[in-house]
């Protein structure tokens, strides 16, 4: 009987680890997918910003480009800024998006080192 019952609980074990695994593997790609599309979403933001500032039309917002870049579109607003040559002379621009940069940074650490420790599984 003993025998038995170990058994299901290292059956039982085994069946919340799988379901663990299955769960974080299926955030991951969540995650991944939606850092590729608002990646993608800020690139063609700033690259629709630089043409019409070459247009003379309205603009778009600083606030609304940097808030692409702040909910995770870093990696696009960076590469915007580079490929495009847009905004790279406006140095209050480049200190808030520094700071969105330091911040996202430090919300890792966060995250690596502090809540990653409460996980469940």
């Amino acid at each position: 009987m003993l025998l038995k019952r170990q058994s299901i609980n290292f059956y039982s074990a085994e069946i919340g680890r799988c379901f663990c695994d299955i769960y974080f593997c299926f955030t991951f790609v969540v995650m991944l997918y939606f850092f590729i599309v608002i990646n993608l979403i800020t690139f063609a933001t700033f690259a629709l910003d630089k043409w019409k500032a070459v247009k003379h039309k309205r603009r778009i917002s600083e606030f609304s480009l940097l808030s692409l870049s702040f909910i995770g579109g870093t990696l696009g607003a960076v590469l915007g800024m580079l490929i495009l040559r847009h905004k790279v002379s406006k140095n209050s621009f480049l200190w808030k998006t520094g700071f969105i940069i330091f911040f996202q940074i430090l919300l890792g650490f966060l995250y690596q080192f502090v809540l990653s420790s409460f996980r469940m599984c």
